[in-house]
């Protein structure tokens, strides 16, 4: 069962989509929702939340050029909340995400598209 707050076409929220399926299947509770819906941290579009509520998680998927200062921030928020935070980054910007996020209590995993699918590497920490 999802629901779905906030709904777009973007790259992002695509991502979403599918992570958020990943985990239905395995018949946990996922919600889609807005990072601001969350926490109290500047516009950070296009990202998209996907919380997965048996398993105490919340992953953020973002795009390449994401505000990292306000992602840190949100970050931090959501650890106290949250068992555990992912940041879902494109994999063209996993460099900038490993030094603009290093320390923060999240870990890392790619996304990228191969023909029209959404594809995810493993993840790895910060």
């Amino acid at each position: 069962m999802a629901v779905v707050v906030e709904k777009t076409e973007s790259a992002t929220s695509r991502v979403a989509l599918v992570t958020a399926w990943s985990h239905q299947r395995r018949a946990h509770l996922v919600i889609e929702t807005s990072l601001g819906a969350l926490v109290d941290v500047a516009s950070l579009d296009p990202v998209a939340v996907v919380v997965v509520v048996e398993l105490d998680v919340v992953e953020i998927v973002v795009d390449e050029m994401p505000d990292w200062a306000s992602l840190e921030k949100a970050i931090r928020q959501l650890a106290v909340d949250f068992s555990r935070v992912v940041v879902l980054a494109p994999s063209a910007a996993m460099g900038d995400a490993h030094r603009e996020l290093r320390g923060t209590p999240a870990t890392l995993q790619q996304w990228w598209f191969e023909d029209d699918a959404v594809r995810f590497g493993a993840e790895e920490l910060l």
